[in-house]
């Protein structure tokens, strides 16, 4: 856990960057080190925030993982707001998983993707670029909002999928379930999981393997993500709306609310 964090809504937010992140990922995944530590990033958005508020499993989820990135120019907007000098910069998800899968390569790792069939695409876009990293990939069983199987084909899957991570044994493993599914997913397995790591990565694979259109940079940079999504993405207007009215709206009543005391 970092030291330099906030707490949003009473989730906890680190003050870190991609650097940083790395530096971590290294020292972690050491030989001895991993053999005290299995560490968890977590990426949480303002609508992940909102969704913890009535969600207790989903909050101490978050709470309690070893880094909670700031993956939203909302976020870093929330702590200005609240008075709070960290995070400063958000550090996105899906360019973290990039930038985890290089250092895999560099340093010959193992890496599991993990979510349904976009995993096994993603696998093969990567593998064309980075041929020093082994990877394997599985769709994993179908979830509930709860993170558990939904029939008896996918406990049966999830037991296949398990073995399948033990066997392998990645440093890092992604899950890309989306919220709150990986996270609780991870969370009801972590004990039997034999890796080095792991980090929920949402909808990350499907910008790899071509299923999602990236916005353009400047977009993301400006804070309108929210805006490129809805575009492409109609269905996600409630959760847009979730993002940039409801969560704007209750930090700014916490904030009225903290400075009242």
């Amino acid at each position: 856990m970092s030291e330099n964090y906030t707490r949003i809504l009473k989730i906890r937010v680190d003050g870190t960057n991609t650097a940083r992140v790395l530096i971590s990922v290294r020292a972690w995944l050491d030989a001895a080190e991993r053999q005290r530590h299995k560490f968890l990033i977590v990426t949480p958005n303002p609508e992940i925030i909102l969704a913890a508020q009535k969600d207790q499993k989903l909050s101490k989820i978050l709470n309690d993982a070893d880094i909670c990135l700031p993956d939203g120019a909302g976020l870093v907007w929330a702590a200005k707001v609240l008075g709070y000098s960290q995070p400063r910069t958000t550090v996105r998800g899906r360019e973290l998983f990039l930038e985890l899968v290089k250092l895999a390569n560099k340093k010959r790792w193992k890496i599991f993707l993990l979510g349904d069939d976009g995993a096994s695409e993603a696998q093969e876009v990567l593998e064309r670029t980075f041929k020093k990293v082994e990877i394997e990939s599985a769709a994993g069983p179908r979830l509930n909002k709860n993170g558990e199987p939904v029939a008896q084909v996918d406990i049966n899957s999830q037991k296949d999928t398990v073995e399948r991570i033990n066997k392998f044994k990645p440093n890092i493993l992604f899950v890309a379930f989306g919220a709150p599914k990986q996270e609780k997913w991870l969370a009801e397995n972590w004990k039997t999981l034999d890796i080095g790591g792991a980090m929920v990565v949402g909808g990350a694979l499907d910008y790899v393997n071509g299923r999602a259109k990236l916005p353009p940079p400047w977009l993301a940079e400006a804070g309108l993500e929210w805006l490129w999504r809805l575009v492409h993405q109609p269905w996600r207007a409630p959760r847009v709306f979730a993002a940039t009215v409801t969560f704007p709206l209750k930090v700014i009543i916490s904030s009225m609310v903290a400075r009242a005391r």
